[in-house]
């Protein structure tokens, strides 16, 4: 069994059961945890979006994503810290805005992405991630947002207990090298089978005859 992935799944499981036992706590993570991606999408997106395809519309279009994500990451971040629960219900709803606006500009740069050529299913993705995500967030404030991020955390540690099963019963069993020495045949037995052939004058005898 691959370790790495073992070590993920173990991970998955954890913060499932946070999620289960400790939703209020989760979405603070969640919170900053999303800060953090926006703030490298948006860097991403200045740093190799805006060269991606010569033309300035689309340039503009990851201008705007790029400055928005870093601005929206940062506040997630930096705001939830400085003043506590304040600002925890706020925050939800501006990811939660940030993320429709985001896979608005994304649709819009679709367009120009099929006209040159590019392969489109990682950003129809990435849009369908976003409004997922944004209509979560929009619930979690409420009291049906618990029940969503316990609902989530289950489902988690599902899909943590099924890559586990899968990984199990697909491993590679590695016999040893004993047990392979054994299946050889052993010298002996091998000179056996090569006496057992007929020699090359035995099976030149019957031409012999036939003369």
């Amino acid at each position: 069994m691959n370790k790495t992935n073992s070590a993920l799944d173990i991970l998955i499981v954890a913060v499932g059961l946070m999620m289960i036992v400790a939703p209020a706590e989760c979405v603070q993570v969640i919170v900053i945890l999303l800060g953090l991606g926006a703030v490298v999408s948006g860097i991403m997106e200045l740093s190799t979006g805006t060269s991606l395809i010569p033309d300035t519309v689309f340039k503009m279009n990851m201008i705007i994503q790029g400055w928005l994500s870093i601005v929206v990451g940062i506040l997630a971040i930096a705001l939830p810290l400085a003043f506590a629960k304040v600002v925890w219900t706020a925050m939800v709803y501006i990811l939660a805005v940030y993320l429709l606006v985001l896979g608005g500009l994304r649709i819009a740069a679709l367009s120009k992405l099929r006209a040159a050529g590019i392969e489109l299913k990682k950003y129809i993705f990435e849009i369908i991630a976003s409004f997922a995500v944004a209509v979560v967030l929009f619930c979690i404030p409420a009291a049906l947002g618990k029940i969503i991020i316990r609902i989530i955390g289950i489902a988690a540690i599902a899909v943590a207990a099924g890559l586990f099963y899968y990984q199990w019963k697909n491993r590679v069993i590695v016999e040893s090298a004993d047990f392979v020495a054994d299946a050889e045949p052993s010298g002996d037995a091998a000179d056996s089978a090569a006496d057992a052939e007929p020699s090359g004058n035995a099976a030149d005898e019957p031409d012999s005859f036939e003369k």
